[in-house]
């Protein structure tokens, strides 16, 4: 839960007009604020997709939950990663491709301290 603690200020953080509450914010639907969320996971191109951000979220848990472990390198873990979000946003443009690198990129540096 700390993860979506911290992803909600960040919302806040980068959307100071925006107010929502925790509640409100995790019942949105991202696809509905194409205007106000910039770089998530939805796409500019295509304001008619709809991307459930907690159902993605389930379906790439399960995904990498079933992944047989092997040995291998962190870009298998790419790998890894890059399946289940395929399997769970099928189509992907490269927009989004490149939105969800940037969001990845974003994550790993608000945990190494490069942020």
């Amino acid at each position: 839960m700390s993860t979506l603690k911290t992803q909600f200020e960040n919302f806040l953080f980068e959307n100071p007009n925006v107010n929502p509450t925790f509640d409100e914010w995790m019942s949105m639907k991202f696809a509905t604020l194409p205007s106000v969320i910039s770089g998530g996971l939805v796409s500019m191109e295509n304001e008619d997709r709809e991307i459930h951000f907690c159902d993605v979220l389930s379906g790439i848990t399960e995904s990498l939950t079933e992944a047989k472990c092997c040995n291998g390198d962190i870009s298998d873990v790419g790998n890894e990663v890059g399946y289940a979000v395929g399997k769970m946003i099928e189509n992907m443009t490269q927009t989004e491709i490149d939105d969800f690198i940037s969001g990845f990129l974003h994550g790993v540096s608000l945990t190494n301290g490069t942020h």
